[in-house]
């Protein structure tokens, strides 16, 4: 029993891995495109200080609100932290059917499939700008996201 405690001690000092946790600021506005209350996420840099005005890249991440913001939001802090990237304020847009926001023309097997017009609309005229009038962003934007073609072969999407 003392072998372990003492293994473990040891295994806990010799961790490298940053454990600082990572929160987003939960954000929503209301969308003409959509005509719908649009929630989404916000996660500014770890080290970001307001009396700075420093500004940053945006990385809009879809399908937000689950694991893949996570994801992207340690592999972005890792990369970061490498010198690889920039810090960047990520921003997790949370959706509500996939087969609607993801397809850009109606597919009788999809109800309510062929609104991706509407939901590109809504990230490019309404929430890009909202974002770049309530948090620092330099005006540089990349979009993330899995294609639904892809998803439709895992259980997980």
């Amino acid at each position: 029993m003392f072998l372990l405690i003492t293994l473990a001690i040891v295994a806990h000092g010799q961790d490298t891995v940053l454990r600082s946790p990572i929160h987003g600021k939960l954000d929503s506005l209301h969308s003409l495109a959509l005509n719908q209350k649009r929630l989404f996420q916000v996660f500014l840099p770890y080290d970001y200080k307001p009396e700075d005005n420093k500004k940053y890249d945006v990385l809009y991440v879809l399908d937000g609100g689950n694991w893949n913001t996570g994801l992207v939001t340690q592999v972005q802090r890792f990369v970061q932290d490498q010198g690889y990237m920039p810090q960047t304020i990520i921003v997790s847009v949370m959706g509500i059917d996939r087969n609607v926001e993801l397809t850009p023309t109606h597919l009788a097997a999809w109800k309510g499939s062929g609104g991706a017009s509407q939901f590109l609309a809504y990230i490019k005229n309404e929430l890009i700008p909202y974002i770049n009038q309530h948090y620092p962003s330099n005006g540089d934007n990349t979009l993330w996201g899995i294609p639904l073609a892809l998803c439709s072969r895992f259980t997980r999407c």
